[in-house]
């Protein structure tokens, strides 16, 4: 970021700490939604404020081959 306010710089940072965390709580056998709820209670705990702005699923999905045109139109 390019000269960020002091509070987009402590987001910014909290960001990068939960990301970590995040990260740390992917081991095998470990379920989504299991690893999702630690993050909001982490989110909860740590930084209240944020949690409306996080996202309400987590998950992953594999696609191969082209997208079909009609989701390219949008």
């Amino acid at each position: 970021m390019i000269d960020p306010t002091p509070e987009h710089e402590k987001n910014y940072l909290f960001l990068v700490e939960l990301q970590k965390f995040a990260l740390g709580e992917l081991k095998d056998g470990a379920l989504c939604k299991d690893v999702y709820q630690k993050v909001v209670d982490k989110i909860n705990s740590d930084r209240a404020d944020l949690l409306p702005y996080f996202a309400k699923t987590a998950g992953f999905g594999v696609r191969f081959g082209p997208l079909p045109l009609s989701r390219l139109a949008r």
